[in-house]
């Protein structure tokens, strides 16, 4: 473990905590069986998971982990191992990826000059939304390390499979109208630093555009499927006021979505910032709301009379509800999940099978737990499977949405 000591936006070392825990898995992904073995064996228990304990700054109110995993292991275990489906190549509906395209074509394009249509997407994975902006007039180009690049590339996408630099990219004499950069912010240790390099590719009257998750909505609801070791940072309105400001940067607009910050930013100052209480206020209560929704689960769940049940969703959010709520593993009967890649993975912390939605066809069992923000796809999904059984929602709250 490493201890981050201070604030990555402001540099106050006065903190504090409002959860703690003990023994969360680094890696919250499944694997293939035989990859799971190899990493068992190359790594104890104990090199696999730690204390995962988020602090909010009293200074800025900025939110961050006060101790990283190991970056040697994240790197191994992401590196070699994750594995992420393509919505190009059809794997599923990215319903996040639509609602920040929708949000571009009708907040965001406008700000723009028709001039204006150059754009970089940074971690852009198979270029889904680059896909869609090229389709409307944009020249785009992506820039993602993984075997994402390769999908893009296929449907025709100029993506660069490499990890982004800024002076790679000036050295190629390249720079953009519009840079893009979604759920990758909160990965980065210094993320002021990062938005200090941006002007560099970005034309003087360029656009940063980027989205992250909003703690706020976490915090307020008791939510846990954000918290994990990959995410260094938690974002709420009033961070983003500071850290664009940290950075030299102008805030434009911060947009709400569901449980996401979409923020535009431009080259230039700004004396405006944000100072709000409220954060302290729900980082204080975040444990009891935490408390209500895991008491919200088990008192559904007792009504199965200890019967098995089903996740839907082999991704971290299922991984934090196995840890937070304690819920037990040996009473999972398997995990469904859309993309055919993870089919017979396991977590490396638990032995439940990851199957075929097919397996819901087989009624011997409580209910269905849906751990995944696509929750209105899955339940559209269960018509098809004639399905019978309870289904219950883990996000963003804890509710019924179908009887028996």
């Amino acid at each position: 473990m490493i201890i981050v000591g201070e604030c990555p936006i402001c540099h106050s070392k006065d903190n504090a905590g409002f959860l703690f825990a003990k023994d969360f898995p680094y890696f919250t992904a499944p694997v293939a069986k035989p990859d799971k073995a190899k990493i068992l064996k190359k790594y104890g228990p104990k090199e696999l998971g730690g204390e995962l304990c988020p602090v909010v700054c009293k200074e800025c109110r900025h939110i961050y982990l006060n101790k990283s995993a190991p970056q040697e292991v994240l790197e191994d275990l992401y590196g070699s191992y994750y594995s992420y489906p393509s919505a190009l190549e059809g794997s599923f509906f990215p319903e996040r990826d639509e609602a920040f395209i929708q949000i571009f074509k009708n907040r965001i394009k406008g700000i723009l000059s028709r001039k204006q249509d150059r754009v970089l997407e940074i971690g852009c994975y198979d270029g889904y939304v680059l896909y869609y902006l090229k389709k409307i007039g944009f020249s785009v180009t992506g820039c993602d390390p993984s075997h994402g690049a390769d999908i893009g590339q296929r449907f025709g996408l100029d993506i660069k499979k490499r990890f982004f630099s800024t002076d790679e990219f000036q050295k190629e004499n390249l720079d953009y109208d519009c840079i893009i950069f979604r759920h990758f912010l909160e990965h980065i240790p210094r993320p002021v630093d990062f938005l200090k390099t941006l002007p560099k590719v970005l034309t003087p009257e360029g656009l940063i555009v980027f989205e992250v998750p909003n703690v706020e909505i976490f915090l307020k609801s008791g939510g846990t499927g954000v918290f994990s070791f990959q995410h260094l940072q938690y974002f709420s309105k009033t961070s983003i006021s500071r850290l664009v400001k940290e950075a030299g940067l102008r805030l434009i607009n911060c947009i709400e979505t569901a449980e996401n910050l979409v923020v535009v930013a431009a080259q230039g100052t700004s004396d405006e910032s944000i100072t709000n209480d409220n954060i302290l206020i729900l980082c204080r209560d975040f444990k009891t709301n935490m408390t209500k929704k895991k008491d919200t689960l088990w008192t559904m769940l007792e009504k199965f009379d200890g019967q098995d049940f089903i996740l839907w969703g082999a991704g971290g959010y299922s991984a934090s509800i196995m840890e937070m709520y304690e819920v037990p593993s040996n009473r999972i009967k398997c995990m469904v999940d859309s993309d055919k890649k993870k089919w017979g993975m396991e977590y490396l912390k638990h032995d439940v099978p990851i199957v075929s939605p097919e397996a819901l066809k087989h009624n011997d069992y409580g209910c269905l737990l849906i751990c995944s923000m696509y929750s209105n796809e899955i339940v559209d999904k269960l018509k098809i499977f004639d399905y019978h059984k309870p289904v219950i929602s883990l996000s963003p709250d804890i509710k019924l949405i179908k009887e028996g």
